[in-house]
């Protein structure tokens, strides 16, 4: 952020992503102007149902290992197009966890004073949504808006473009950076 000269912006992060969020929080919360999670990794633990589902992708080898992984962690029947496919290939095979994402502590949640967006999927794969929706609600200070959309997975991005798209615009637009 230095480097862009912001000293605040908004802050959206998709699992991991949000996870990282979470920790900047601890660091810099000033630094953020408002917080969008959307099937953020830090609210629960992760369901080890997900291993036992993960294995036959994970005796697959090149794409087919991607397109069987992408949809895993999507909504039943939702047939990933091929350029997410191409990106979940890039990530299984190129990204590496500085550190895996455990869940973040009541302390860490509460340096996120900054007004935040908790959305999940319906169909989340690797966690349980209404666990970290519900732990978000009683640790999040500045929770103002959460919700648990239907009809997607873990990967809402790919699965509901318009639709999570609009809610991030909408959140956004109620929550103009003050400087």
């Amino acid at each position: 952020m230095d480097c862009v000269n912001a000293p605040i912006a908004h802050h959206i992060g998709i699992s991991y992503g949000g996870w990282i969020i979470l920790k900047l929080a601890s660091a810099d919360s000033n630094r953020i102007a408002s917080a969008t999670l959307i099937s953020s990794a830090g609210f629960a633990n992760r369901d080890w149902k997900l291993l036992f589902r993960g294995l036959p992708a994970f005796f697959a080898h090149g794409i087919d290992r991607a397109r069987r992984f992408a949809g895993m962690m999507s909504a039943p029947n939702f047939e990933p197009d091929e350029l997410f496919v191409q990106m979940v290939d890039v990530m299984l095979n190129d990204f590496r966890f500085e550190r895996e994402p455990k869940p973040v502590s009541n302390e860490e949640f509460s340096s996120l004073k900054s007004p935040t967006y908790l959305l999940m999927g319906a169909y989340e794969a690797g966690f349980n949504p209404q666990s970290a929706i519900n732990r978000a609600r009683a640790q999040l200070p500045n929770l103002v808006k959460y919700e648990l959309m239907p009809g997607v997975g873990h990967g809402m991005i790919e699965e509901d473009v318009a639709g999570v798209n609009a809610r991030i615009l909408q959140f956004l637009k109620e929550h103009p950076i003050k400087m």
